[in-house]
């Protein structure tokens, strides 16, 4: 399944990588954006600063496609709401 990317990520992902916003669809690799070791620490700290949420360095770098980047996110802000209710 692939979940579909929110504006703000698309912006977020074009912001940090340099490229085209239009070049962000939820089939694109990361590899293919030309991800590099700087602009994943910018993107992860924009994502976990936006969605308040905390995402495992390991997971999010095993994410190859901005759809199951996107994916990452929508499951832990979905723990992270689970969690807060639990509280």
């Amino acid at each position: 399944m692939t979940t579909a990317v929110p504006r703000e990520l698309t912006r977020f992902i074009a912001q940090s990588l340099s490229v085209d916003a239009r070049l962000v669809t939820p089939q694109a690799r990361f590899a293919d954006l030309g991800r590099t070791s700087f602009a994943e620490l910018e993107l992860l700290s924009l994502i976990e600063d936006h969605y308040c949420i905390i995402l495992d360095f390991k997971t999010y770098l095993d994410q190859e496609t901005v759809g199951a980047l996107a994916e990452a996110i929508a499951a832990a802000t979905q723990d992270n709401q689970v969690q807060a209710a639990a509280d």
